[in-house]
């Protein structure tokens, strides 16, 4: 379902008014503890308005604190160049201080940075040289945990709020769904992270230390099964709530999480629920899913569709963050001819189009009557056509955001979950059906012939060449495994797939602009780039916290 954040706009007074609004400053001036004292829960507008701000934590109000780390993940896998060359940037940070760490709490930083070198954060997450002083990255860390916080302290508010129990119990359970969400994006990032589910005292924060993996996915896991018993199915759910989460959203993510932690079977009942509910179906034109006017589409199980206002808050910076510079865009996230030369082995004409717009070819769905992709300046002279905005639906969009739709879960996604997970469960049957639905919509057959690792092999292509630029391929190339280990070890490297593609393959356009290096991935280390580090500036707040290995 989508969330349309033009409803936030009403948040001061649906929340409580000036209650909310403190509340909200606090959140997003301050470090990840917030003071939840002054919000109250005393109407049913006072705990809608609760759960709200927890909606608001998906995206928050701009592109540096959760967006930039979403691109920086793509960046770091073999869909994408990190791709603006407009400057030579360097890719190894400056060494750490040899001064005492200062762990006051007033220290939010443990470099300065000046604000036009942070976008080189990019850059060194593509390349694999980042450490733990990133800012997007702490970004990132701290605006998950105050979601987590907000919806922690929703639960325990609206669970003890005079209303009715029917309402109560929806709105826990959509701040239940939305906690498990958090904590997803945490434990796929950095892994074993504190855990914390219930409103505490300050001072404890300081003190926390990492739950274990397991621990973080039970309770991922506990949220997402306990808000499904609950929400409403999309067909249930009233025409005022639209938008918000559903028991269908709560489903597909336990699906994702069960297949994370290779619970086969309990992945493939999840997903089975929703197929079988016949609520969600794949959108008949593969191009339509990119039309910034198709934001409920019923392939949409979770999405935040973005409409866009005068003021910076709303509107999806990402197609300016990834946009072309001769559109005013910054240029970030150029296509590999890696990625490309799938799509074109597979004969996956209509994937293709709709992924990858190439420097001087028409734009799919636009007016524009050839694309400009500066490739002296882009790295390999394509950009994603998923990220575009056509230039007629551009209409009251800003110099940095634009209408278009962000994508947490879609129905093809969850077909290919099922996929995959069938595959483990001895249902060759299964997958070949599940996984010939998602070809067939791109008029692609599937050989039926296709079994044991072949057809498990299949199902990944097809995650590749369905979900690319989807926040999706660097968690499945750090949780699929290839001879025991995760495929992420045989595609990046010294010695991976990648880079040695890239070597020996770029075309002319990589090849000749040199500003961003050929050997993308050869700078990945086994053993420390399955995770990111936990944020510097966390670890010196926090003395209970321990770094992951390798940083």
């Amino acid at each position: 379902m989508k969330l349309t954040l033009r409803l936030l706009f009403f948040l001061s007074l649906v929340c409580g008014l000036a209650t909310c609004e403190k509340l909200e400053e606090t959140l997003l001036d301050g470090p990840t503890e917030i003071s939840t004292q002054e919000q109250r829960f005393l109407t049913e507008n006072d705990c809608d308005g609760a759960v709200r701000l927890c909606y608001n934590a998906l995206a928050f109000d701009d592109w540096w604190q959760v967006h930039f780390w979403r691109l920086c993940n793509d960046a770091a896998t073999d869909d994408a160049w990190v791709g603006d060359t407009i400057k030579n940037y360097d890719i190894n940070p400056p060494r750490f201080s040899n001064n005492p760490l200062d762990t006051s709490k007033t220290r939010r930083d443990t470099i300065v940075i000046p604000y036009f070198q942070r976008r080189i954060e990019l850059m060194q997450a593509g390349h694999y040289t980042l450490d733990a002083r990133g800012e997007r990255l702490r970004d990132f860390y701290q605006s998950n945990y105050k979601g987590i916080f907000l919806c922690n302290s929703a639960i325990g508010g609206v669970s003890n709020a005079k209303i009715p129990d029917n309402v109560k119990n929806r709105l826990v359970a959509e701040a239940k769904f939305l906690r498990g969400f958090f904590y997803f994006e945490l434990v796929k990032n950095f892994g074993p992270v504190p855990l914390v589910t219930a409103v505490v005292p300050t001072a404890y924060l300081d003190t926390m230390r990492r739950a274990s993996t397991q621990r973080v996915y039970a309770q991922i896991k506990q949220d997402f099964t306990e808000a499904a018993a609950v929400l409403p199915t999309l067909t249930e759910q009233s025409g005022k709530d639209r938008g918000r989460a559903t028991q269908g959203a709560a489903l597909a993510f336990l699906a994702k999480a069960e297949l994370y932690t290779e619970n086969w079977a309990a992945a493939l009942t999840a997903a089975e629920k929703i197929i079988e509910q016949q609520t969600y179906a794949l959108e008949p034109d593969f191009g339509e899913l990119w039309n910034p006017q198709n934001a409920n589409s019923r392939e949409f199980i979770f999405s935040i569709g973005t409409g866009v206002w005068s003021f910076n808050a709303f509107g999806n910076p990402i197609p300016v963050i990834c946009g072309s510079r001769a559109e005013k865009g910054w240029g970030y996230l150029c296509p590999t001819t890696n990625l490309e030369s799938q799509y074109l082995m597979d004969n996956d004409s209509i994937r293709l189009k709709w992924t990858i717009i190439k420097h001087q070819q028409p734009v799919p769905g636009d007016t524009t009557r050839s694309f400009d992709a500066r490739p002296e300046v882009s790295k390999s002279a394509r950009f994603c056509r998923k990220l575009y905005v056509p230039s007629n639906q551009r209409l009251g969009g800003s110099s940095t955001k634009l209408p278009n739709t962000l994508i947490f879960m879609r129905y093809a996604d969850l077909l290919l979950i099922a996929a995959e997970a069938a595959y483990h469960t001895n249902a060759a049957e299964k997958t070949r059906d599940y996984l010939g639905a998602v070809r067939q919509r791109v008029k692609l057959t599937l050989d039926g012939g296709l079994s044991g690792t072949a057809l498990l092999d299949a199902v990944y292509k097809e995650r590749r060449a369905e979900l690319a630029f989807e926040g999706q391929r660097l968690f499945d190339l750090r949780r699929i495994k290839s001879d025991g280990k995760p495929l992420i070890h045989k595609v990046m490297g010294l010695n991976g797939a990648f880079v040695r593609h890239n070597i020996s393959n770029a075309d002319a356009y990589e090849r000749n602009n040199k500003r961003e290096k050929l050997d993308k991935g050869s700078n990945f280390k086994v053993d420390k780039h399955e995770l990111w580090p936990i944020p510097q500036d966390e670890l010196n707040r926090r003395g209970g916290l321990r770094q992951n290995q390798g940083y």
